[in-house]
């Protein structure tokens, strides 16, 4: 889905570090050039790369409320740079982030209070292939490590680029999402988007059994003048960490 968007409602920015991870999620509820009303997701993820610490810094969910509990139809992934790493490589891939991320819209209450879910790990089974925002992926999914995002920072934590950046053991030609990409949902005619308002968001590090999900309470609202001009406020969570039952 391309084109312009006219934007009605925020954007709507939630962006955190608590010292290991660092994360934001853009949301906006705006109309398509062809007139279909929608909300875009703009997920990034700001860690920095530390292979000792891989697992906690790979940015594997996505988690939130809407005020008016609307249906999110149609999702899919408009941006998303994909690479594998092997042997200290990188080499871009032309597979579909979509494929490796999968969605819920009735989550009630699982896995942290919220109802709607993005993830590429399936979190103690909470997500399944019947979840995926697209079909047709490599593996069953969602699976592991696989399509999580990583920083786009130019070097990793020894100072080395990220292009020669070798993950741990065992996740070698896994493919990631580098730096952050973009979820489109389509809304019903009828949906108020002036009055939308996101909460309740929750970013999830690292994959089964050692996920840990981080609450991020507050919301920026702003107009796109303020966005293209501003400094980024920002919440820093100092002890948001807790680890999935």
């Amino acid at each position: 889905m391309t084109g312009a968007v006219t934007v009605r409602a925020g954007p709507q920015l939630f962006d955190f570090s608590n010292g290991t991870q660092s994360a934001s999620a853009l949301f906006t509820f705006g109309v398509e050039a062809g007139g279909q009303k929608t909300l875009r997701i703009v997920l990034t993820n700001t860690t920095g790369v530390n292979t000792a610490d891989f697992g906690h810094r790979l940015l594997t969910g996505l988690y939130f409320d809407i005020n008016t509990v609307p249906a999110l139809l149609n999702g899919t992934v408009d941006n998303g740079l994909m690479a594998t790493f092997n042997d200290g490589g990188q080499t871009n891939t032309s597979l579909d982030p979509a494929q490796f991320w999968a969605f819920r819209q009735d989550l009630n209450s699982q896995p942290n209070g919220q109802q709607y879910g993005l993830a590429s790990a399936g979190l103690f089974d909470v997500f399944g292939p019947s979840d995926m925002l697209a079909s047709g992926g490599p593996l069953p999914q969602p699976d592991g490590a696989d399509g999580g995002i990583l920083t786009a920072s130019t070097s990793d934590a020894s100072g080395d680029p990220i292009a020669d950046f070798a993950p741990p053991s065992g996740h070698f030609g896994k493919p990631f999402v580098l730096g952050s990409m973009e979820f489109v949902f389509e809304l019903a005619g009828g949906f108020d988007l002036d009055g939308a308002v996101v909460g309740n968001v929750a970013f999830a590090f690292g994959t089964d059994p050692d996920i840990i999900l981080i609450p991020v309470p507050l919301a920026f609202p702003m107009g796109l003048a303020g966005l293209a001009g501003m400094v980024i406020l920002r919440r820093v969570v100092r002890s948001g960490q807790r680890r999935a039952a």
